[in-house]
């Protein structure tokens, strides 16, 4: 039986959100048919072509979505980004009214939304899931509180980000994690404009900080740690793109031990070159870079203690997660002097987590058989 399913992102990019949709819908049983909804862009004009083959998807619509404001970390948009935020939200108001008819009209069973920030488009004219990947700040309490009884079900990706739900009603949630699988191929080939980087890491410990860069996930307190290293054998590679260009142009020349890399679409790459990947929120989080380092054999260096991290996860791998204490410069360099004194072994790659793929489908087949037994009844 086809079960067809309508994925709805705001995140098309290489990392984050946008890369673990990819996975997941590329991982999908053939059984499930998917299409995609994008936001809508102001003024440039999206290939949906392009798109269309980089998530996997059969089909990709295009419309205007919402984007509320109502996690950690997104004070880290300047005034430009939040005028295109609000107007983008201003003109997604009748898309809560239009999604709903597009899925009916084009056969959907399920509209799932991949991120908490397009919360606003719940309602009860259609089956909604949503994927919750980020921290909400339990603002906007009655319109979460409401959209998400509205909807049949929640996908937390780790207990971090379930617990501030906890005193809300949800119809039915599972904690799933992430989707991660790796290429064939053992060794990548850098470009060659990045060969440059061999001579520049040689002989040093590689820490590497992956994803949108920005001060809510800790860009300048690693740059005031690295300060502190300053002439030993380390260096941070920051692979991402700047949400702010202007702190972008502002820091790029403050240490030589910190390297600038840009977006890599293959992040195998950095995962080929890196020893420990490091991650430098204010508060613990795991988040899809940790799985992936930990499953490719590096080493990861990251805040708090084994009792803010998956109990399973910890377990599998005390012999390659490292703990400072959270934006603490001083424990954090002082680890870091430890790796570089004991550098950590790289270790083979491990069978991916295809599992989380079984659990994800076993709850969208569990909601859909739901409704058509519900339907059936009535």
């Amino acid at each position: 039986m086809t079960v067809k399913i309508l994925f709805v992102t705001h995140d098309i990019s290489f990392y984050g959100a946008s890369k673990s949709l990819q996975a997941l819908i590329k991982l999908l049983p053939s059984h499930v048919e998917c299409g995609l909804v994008v936001q809508r862009p102001i003024l440039n004009k999206l290939d949906l072509t392009k798109i269309k083959t980089q998530f996997g998807v059969r089909k990709v619509y295009s419309i205007w979505l919402p984007f509320l404001d109502c996690c950690v970390g997104l004070d880290r948009f300047t005034l430009k980004d939040r005028v295109s935020i609000w107007l983008k939200s201003l003109l997604s108001i009748h898309s809560r009214y239009k999604l709903p008819r597009l899925a009916k009209l084009e056969g959907y069973d399920l509209i799932h939304l991949n991120s908490i920030v397009l919360i606003p488009l719940i309602s009860k004219k259609y089956q909604f899931t949503l994927h919750v990947r980020e921290l909400w700040d339990n603002s906007y309490q009655q319109l979460v509180a409401k959209r998400v009884q509205e909807a049949v079900g929640l996908v937390f990706i780790d207990n971090v980000v379930r617990k501030p739900f906890a005193e809300l009603k949800v119809q039915r949630s599972v904690v799933i994690d992430n989707p991660v699988v790796f290429s064939e191929n053992e060794k990548f080939k850098f470009s060659q404009d990045k060969f440059w980087l061999r001579d520049k890491l040689k002989g040093k410990l590689v820490l590497s900080i992956i994803g949108k860069v920005t001060v809510e996930k800790g860009i300048l307190f690693l740059i005031d740690a690295m300060r502190k290293l300053d002439g030993m054998p380390v260096v941070l590679l920051v692979v991402g793109e700047w949400v702010n260009q202007k702190m972008r142009k502002k820091l790029s020349n403050v240490s030589d031990q910190i390297i600038y890399y840009g977006i890599e679409p293959n992040i195998e790459n950095i995962y080929e070159i890196a020893d420990v990947v490091v991650r430098a929120e204010d508060q613990p989080r795991v988040g899809r870079t940790i799985y992936e380092a930990l499953y490719y054999g590096l080493s990861v260096l990251i805040p708090g203690g084994a009792q803010d991290y998956p109990i399973d996860l910890v377990t599998k791998y005390s012999d390659r997660i490292y703990f400072y204490k959270t934006r603490d410069i001083s424990d954090f360099v002082s680890k870091t002097e430890s790796l570089i004194r004991f550098r950590p072994h790289r270790k083979s790659r491990s069978p991916t987590n295809l599992d989380c793929i079984n659990d994800i489908v076993t709850f969208f087949n569990d909601i859909i058989q739901f409704s058509k037994d519900e339907k059936q009844l009535t």
